[in-house]
């Protein structure tokens, strides 16, 4: 006996928590990034990238001060650093 599985339609992945920052944004650590990353040496940095495929709809890539390579990060440890933007 032979089982069909249903075809399912495509699933369209939408980015939409991650337009609240755009590429050369000043961010900071968020309360959950310092507590997720105490080690971390740069708390300030800037947005370089942001993906738009549907596998890192979730995060960014922010160029810490003082580092040389962009770490990416989800969006939930980052926020807007209103003081230097």
């Amino acid at each position: 006996m032979k089982f069909k599985l249903p075809i399912l339609p495509a699933v369209r992945y939408q980015v939409t928590i991650v337009t609240k920052f755009r590429v050369a944004d000043r961010v900071r650590l968020s309360a959950l990034g310092q507590k997720r990353a105490p080690r971390a040496r740069a708390s300030t940095g800037e947005v370089v990238h942001i993906p738009r495929h549907k596998s890192s709809g979730q995060t960014l890539e922010v160029l810490f001060d003082g580092n040389t390579r962009p770490t990416r990060i989800h969006w939930s440890y980052i926020e807007i650093d209103e003081a230097r933007s």
